[in-house]
Parts: structure tokens; sequence; C-alpha cells
């Protein structure tokens, strides 16, 4: 398991863009072990990805910019794992799996995780975060051309999703003093119930839909 899937990246892009982004992010994680994002240069980024300040702008108009795409990256690669583990899809989320899958992420990629960490609950991953889910229920949505109101479980899929990472930063800060599985039983009965109400409402527009078919 980890942070980035490269190899789904580089069956939608050039092998050569894919090696240059992995050398710069994986230098971006190098780096910040030294100094906070605000004092990496470009130079000093490049040297240390060994690629020069062409190859770098081609892609990137800043560190900062390079710093938000490894977030999107990791978006993406923890959303796509939720889905592929089963624990996401258009007619239901299991927040204590969820829970669950975020740990693990963490504990096997706990030195890259603790770099970022201060990033992900300080700056503005969670903002991206939430869009990147928005845009995935809105995914989920289409396959339900029948519901009445998309909205209600778009928004909803949004806030238990945003509301469960906040959670377990808030856990991860507080010092882990509830074990992993009372979370999980914490997470499921704050959210899970409006969550379900939402699924509840797609099943009940298929059968509706359904029934007038026949």
């Amino acid at each position: 398991m980890s942070f980035i899937d490269y190899e789904k990246m580089a069956l939608i892009m050039d092998k050569r863009i894919v090696k240059s982004r992995r050398n710069i992010f994986e230098s971006l994680m190098t780096l910040l072990t030294d100094k906070p994002l605000s004092e990496i240069t470009v130079t000093e980024l490049c040297k240390t990805a060994l690629i020069n300040r062409k190859t770098f702008y081609t892609q990137f108009s800043s560190v900062f910019d390079a710093f938000h795409c490894l977030e999107e990256q990791i978006i993406e690669t923890f959303l796509d794992g939720l889905q592929k583990q089963g624990i996401l899809s258009s007619s239901h989320f299991q927040s204590d799996a969820f829970i669950r899958y975020l740990d693990d992420l963490r504990v096997g990629n706990k030195k890259e995780f603790d770099i970022i960490y201060p990033y992900l609950r300080g700056g503005d991953f969670r903002a991206r975060f939430g869009v990147a889910v928005g845009q995935l229920g809105n995914r989920f949505l289409r396959d339900y051309p029948q519901m009445k109101n998309p909205r209600i479980y778009a928004a909803a899929l949004v806030f238990g999703m945003c509301g469960i990472c906040t959670m377990y930063f808030d856990w991860l800060d507080l010092g882990m003093q509830l074990t992993i599985a009372e979370l999980t039983d914490q997470a499921n009965a704050i959210m899970s119930v409006p969550l379900n109400d939402c699924v509840n409402i797609i099943n009940d527009s298929n059968e509706t839909v359904q029934g007038e078919q026949t």
C-alpha cells in the first residue's frame, strides 16, 4: 500500500513525466524533513530530484504547485484504494473500514506520513479532499439518473468522509487515547446513519423505477 499509485499514473501519462514527477515528489519529501515548504526553492528541488529547471517548469509553476499536485495524487490513490477494497461504492460507504484503511496507510507509510501530516492537517488538504469526494459522488450519481434529489447523496458523502478524516486527525493530535476499534465505533454511530439514509433514497428510487417498468 503506497501513498501514490505511480503504475496508474503511467497508464495515462508519458513514462518520462511519471519518472520526473516521482523524483520531484520524493525529493519534496526529503527536503521537508529539514525545512518547511515555504523555504524550499525550485533550484534545490531540481538539484535533489536530478532534473533541470526546464523539466520542472514544463509541469509545475512553483514548489507549492508541485506540492498541491502531490496532495491531489495522494487523494486520488486513496479514493481508488477505498473503491478497490469495497469500502466505498455508489451504493454504500463503510465508515469503520474507512478509518481502518486510513490507519493502515498511515502505519505502512509512517515516515512519509509524519513528514506531510502538518500540511494535511493545517493546509487546504481537506478542502481538496472534499472537492475530490464531491466529484466522485457526482460520478456515482450517473449510475442513478432517476434520483429525485442527487444533491442529498453527494453532500452527505462529502460531509461523512471529510468528517471522518477530521475525526481521525483529531484522534492523532489528542494522543490516540481511544483504541482504533473504539474510534471506528464512534465513526459508525455518528456517520453511518445519515449516509445509509441517502443510500436508501437511492435504493427506493431504483425500486420505484423498476416497479414502473414492470
